[in-house]
């Protein structure tokens, strides 16, 4: 892991701050709700976290970098059970973000985030610019439930990260962990939000098959 070069002065860590300050987590506890027979609607809320006031947007697994943010590549991760149907996109309210499927990011969460046997990951990604005083990104994945699904509760995990626009969606051995450089424009981190503990547990919603 790369943290950046050790002879750049701290007036030049300071400016090069702005690009990839407050980084990305999900504020508050996502939700989720059965709206058909065989479909679940699951929203989030991503924010910038603001150093100053943590209360309306906490740090995340790297914490904040600076004050203010910039044009981020937002990562998001879905865990959910093999054979869910998931959109190809995803279009958030009240800022300008679209979320696509990754298929980087989607197999680099599937080789190092914890999803057990009957569980994998899809991954989403879309460029978006961020402040701390940017209003909250809502979004909104509407899943398919497998076919024939039997179970009393549908677990999930949404997860959120975020890149530097032209770095790669390399996650490296530890998906909670800060990769690359933002001096260098490829710093990411695959996991920023929730904690990891968090993230190896499932939330759930009650299914109604009737």
């Amino acid at each position: 892991m790369r943290l950046g070069k050790v002879s750049v002065s701290v007036l030049a860590l300071v400016a090069l701050g702005a690009l990839v300050s407050g980084c990305l987590v999900i504020k508050g506890q996502p939700e989720a709700k059965q709206i058909k027979k065989d479909e679940v609607r699951v929203k989030i809320k991503i924010c910038a976290s603001n150093p100053d006031d943590p209360a309306d947007c906490p740090a995340g697994n790297k914490g904040a970098v600076g004050e203010e943010s910039g044009t981020l590549r937002v990562l998001a991760g879905l865990r959910v059970p093999k054979g869910t149907k998931v959109p190809k996109k995803v279009n958030a309210n009240q800022v300008d973000l679209a979320l696509s499927k990754d298929a980087d990011y989607k197999r680099d969460l599937n080789q190092v985030a914890p999803k057990g046997n009957k569980y994998k990951w899809f991954g989403y990604s879309g460029i978006g610019d961020f402040t701390v005083d940017s209003p909250d990104a809502r979004v909104k994945f509407i899943l398919e439930l497998p076919r024939k699904f039997d179970k009393k509760n549908f677990k999930y995990r949404p997860v959120v990260g975020w890149a530097q626009v032209d770095a790669p969606r390399d996650c490296g051995a530890n998906p909670y962990e800060f990769q690359g450089s933002v001096i260098d424009g490829d710093g990411r981190i695959c996991i920023n939000s929730p904690s990891e503990n968090e993230t190896q547990k499932n939330l759930k919603v009650k299914i109604k098959k009737d």
